[in-house]
């Protein structure tokens, strides 16, 4: 009979294959894209027992950007946010959100976080910032490969009095089960999505500062890979049907949310509408479309304002950015 001899190096060897963690990196390509890879990273420890002190290396990483192109265009792919990822086990694997720039250290075309975090640690010129914000995301389901009219098979609309606003039932609802488990899997994963109407839309907030765009941008993502889950493609483009699509955005600095704030929000709004969306830098904007105070706020006499002027496809770090700069500028 043959005897198996376990050393300690062979116990560490095989240990490590379940002390493996999953990294998903995910990143915005030229066309600003979502795209994704896998990599393996191991905890490190210096005996058999797992030390509290241990680690997963998240390292830099790349991709060979366009071939179309004989120039060297390695894009640099580096880590700015983690959360869980909700497609594995617990504990097990993460989602690895990513900026991208190129080998001479230039942050791509595509890589808005790089100014909008300038804008935000420059802390605007106001004295009580600290911004919030709170991202509406509207999108369309698409039967396959685009979001002509023919093919959505979702009705988002922007009238209060259709019947498939916050509807209920097989015709003003279609994949409540597609947007119940985005609802899911982005709280598993750490987001803090603060509601979704089945037929429409999620809202990504309070946020603070640049981990609005962030977090937006995970929930995307989560969403278009549960999409091939269920044979169906998700298009944020604001107009395949007559009623576009927005991405509203409510906004708050530290002053407006004070008691008396609304003297503050008015102020803003002041800023705000002295520059339409294309100005202000958001991606498709409707320069006709409306800055508001909720009801409840002006009952409340402080909170937030609303900019319901970006467009679907916008990025919110443009938004986000555009709106604090503006409405906190001298």
């Amino acid at each position: 009979m043959y005897r198996i001899v376990m050393t300690v190096g062979f116990y560490k060897k095989h240990r490590r294959i379940h002390d493996s963690y999953i990294l998903e990196y995910i990143w915005i390509d030229g066309r600003g894209n979502l795209r994704s890879k896998y990599r393996t990273a191991y905890s490190t420890f210096d005996s058999m027992d797992i030390q509290p002190n241990n680690y997963i290396p998240v390292e830099h990483w790349n991709y060979g950007g366009s071939k179309a192109s004989a120039d060297n265009n390695e894009i640099l792919l580096v880590p700015v946010a983690h959360y869980a990822n909700p497609f594995f086990e617990p504990g097990r694997a993460f989602l690895v959100l990513c900026d991208t720039y190129r080998g001479d250290g230039t942050p791509t075309e595509t890589n808005f976080r790089h100014d909008a975090k300038k804008v935000f640690e420059s802390g605007g010129h106001g004295r009580r910032a600290d911004p919030w914000f709170r991202i509406e995301q509207e999108y369309f389901i698409a039967q396959s490969g685009g979001a002509a009219e023919s093919e959505v098979v979702n009705f988002p609309q922007n009238d209060e009095n259709s019947q498939h606003y916050c509807g209920v039932g097989s015709r003003p609802v279609t994949l409540r089960r597609l947007a119940e488990k985005h609802y899911e899997y982005c709280l598993r994963a750490g987001l803090k999505i603060s509601g979704i109407n089945a037929e429409v839309a999620f809202q990504i907030g309070p946020c603070s500062a640049i981990s609005a765009g962030d977090e937006l941008w995970v929930a995307r993502y989560i969403l278009h890979k549960l999409s091939e889950e269920f044979g169906v493609c998700i298009s944020f483009k604001p107009k395949p049907l007559p009623n576009p699509s927005t991405l509203n955005t409510k906004f708050s600095t530290e002053e407006s949310r004070d008691k008396n704030g609304l003297k503050c929000i008015y102020k803003y709004i002041d800023r705000l509408s002295k520059k339409c969306a294309h100005d202000a830098g958001f991606a498709s904007g409707e320069c006709g479309a409306t800055i508001r105070i909720p009801n409840s706020v002006l009952k409340a006499g402080c909170g937030y304002l609303e900019d319901r002027r970006p467009a679907s496809d916008a990025d919110p770090y443009q938004v986000i950015a555009a709106i604090f700069s503006t409405a906190c500028s001298n």
